[in-house]
Order: structure tokens, then sequence, then C-alpha cells
């Protein structure tokens, strides 16, 4: 770890200057009494960036564009960009009774006017690093059986509360001029010890907050975009441990079930989360529930 932690530059002694929503985590745990620690992440102190989730335009997260297929091609390596892996080529292991593998076939589209091309790539070592959702969809494809594949899925559930925060240098002069998509994306997390809930903030870019708004009006939906810059999102994660655990059936299919244990641990969270907005300072805070639940503040105490 610490040598994947110093090629990729991790700093863990905070940032120099926090962006919108870290500092409303930030000053509401504080004045609620919360502990609230800062977050190692891959870049340095001073980047001040917001779009790192969709690509860093300054280059300075240190992600794999910059580090390990870098590396990669100077020793050699041929990277193949806009392939998807079709399935994996079993042959007899000679030596069991088994099978191994001996490479992937995978269909490409990169760079040929939209023609589709399917090549077969043969490896002394395949790695199937799909992610949860697609590595199973990738092993059935291949013909393999096992029952167990695509079982057990774990997650790390979420859910988003936000809160208003009018650029008012009256009522909160250190966040005056402050843009929510502005800074670093996770500076500052509070971990609550009796819930299993973690509060971060989260990377939302102006499509993806006008998705996660729920439709009450078209004049609603009009102000709530107004106010986007000013909106900051807090969100309850869960690392969930009840139930049996989700199912992957196939590609972009998916069966998960929130456990009962698990929904009140994020539950738990959402609320303090509302709380530490209160706290902070917002003039309006709400869920994204679909009836637009929302709750204005004027002359709420901070309990």
């Amino acid at each position: 770890m610490d040598a994947v932690c110093a090629r990729i530059g991790v700093t863990d002694g905070g940032c120099e200057v926090e962006g919108l929503q870290n500092r409303v985590l930030r000053a509401g745990c504080e004045r609620l009494g919360y502990e609230v620690a800062p977050v190692a992440r891959n870049s340095s102190q001073g980047h001040y960036c917001g779009s790192c989730g969709y690509g860093c335009r300054a280059g300075d997260k240190r992600g794999t564009d910059t580090t390990w297929l870098l590396d990669a091609v100077a020793r050699g390596a041929v990277v193949l960009t806009g392939c998807k892996a079709e399935k994996l080529l079993l042959m007899d292991d000679t030596g069991g009774s088994g099978k191994r593998c001996v490479g992937m076939v995978a269909r490409s589209s990169a760079n040929t006017g939209g023609i589709t091309r399917t090549m077969e790539v043969r490896a002394r070592v395949t790695v199937a690093a799909c992610g949860s959702l697609m590595t199973p969809v990738l092993l059935r494809g291949s013909g393999l059986r096992n029952p167990h594949i695509g079982k057990n899925l774990r997650l790390h559930p979420t859910a988003l509360v936000w809160g208003y925060f009018p650029d008012d240098t009256t009522t909160a002069p250190d966040l005056s001029g402050l843009k929510a998509y502005e800074g670093g994306i996770i500076t500052s997390l509070h971990k609550m010890p009796d819930a299993r809930a973690i509060i971060e903030t989260p990377a939302v870019g102006v499509a993806g907050a006008g998705t996660q708004f729920p439709w009450v009006s078209g004049r609603d939906m009009k102000e709530r975009m107004l106010r986007y810059a000013r909106t900051v999102h807090l969100f309850s994660l869960v690392r969930d441990r009840g139930g049996p655990g989700g199912t992957v059936h196939g590609d972009r299919r998916v069966a998960y079930r929130l456990d009962g244990e698990d929904g009140e641990a994020m539950r738990a969270g959402m609320r303090r989360a509302l709380r530490v907005l209160v706290a902070a300072g917002a003039a309006e805070v709400g869920t994204h529930r679909s009836d637009g639940q929302r709750h204005s503040l004027k002359a709420t105490t901070h309990s």
C-alpha cells in the first residue's frame, strides 16, 4: 500500500483550500461537536478542481492515465481502447481435470468509423477486472456455470440530502462566492460511530443534479436549477452487511434489496447529515423524495 500510495501521489494531510460542500460539512460538524476528518486523496494539497470525478482537466489527479498505464507502455505494453471483452478462451488443462484460460475474445469499434471488429488475444495470464457488476457477465458468457457466479453482491448504498445556502455575506461570509461544483470532491468526512454510516460530499455536476431532483413542476425544477451552484449535497453511506446480498443476472440486470438494518443505518446518516446542513447555516434543506420534500429554516436552533 505504501508503494501504491507513493506512486499515485496520495496526500493525507488535508487540502489547503476546501470547496463549498466540504466547508459546509466541516463547519456543521464542528458546530455540533461531531468529529470530522480529512480524506487522503491522490492529488496535491493545493488542487482545487471540482471535476476530477469526470476526468481531471489539470492532470493533478494521479489516475491510471498518468501512472500505471504510462508505466506499462514504457515497458512495452500495448493498450487497446474502445474494446469490450466478450468471452474468455478456455482450454482443457493437460495437467488436471479442469480448464485454463489462454486469452480472450474482444469486440472493438475504436478508430474504425463505427465498424465493429472482433479480435482474439492470447496471453499467459488473463485478469478479469470488470468490477462486481460485469465480471459475472463475462464469466457466464465464457461458459462457466458455477452457481456462485453473480451471487453475494455487496455494495455501499448511499442516499443524498441537500441544503441551500444563499450567497449572503451577512449570514455566512466565509462561504460567500463559492460554488458547489468547485474545489475538491471529497476532502472531509464524518464517521458515525454508532450507526455504521459515513457522511461525505458527492460530485454532482449540473446534469447529475437535474436527474436527482424530483419532478414537482416546471417552475419548481427551474428554481432548483437556478439555485444549483449554492445547493450543497451530502450523502449517507453504509457498508451493507445484512441479508444475502444482491445478484447479478446479466448485463445491466441486477437484483438488490436493501436490508432493514442497513436501511435504518442509512436513515440515521441522513438525519445527521440534515442536522449538519442546518448547523452550517442552510436556508432550506430537503431530501430527493419523490414528493419534493423540503423544509425552510428561519429560526431553527442547532440541536
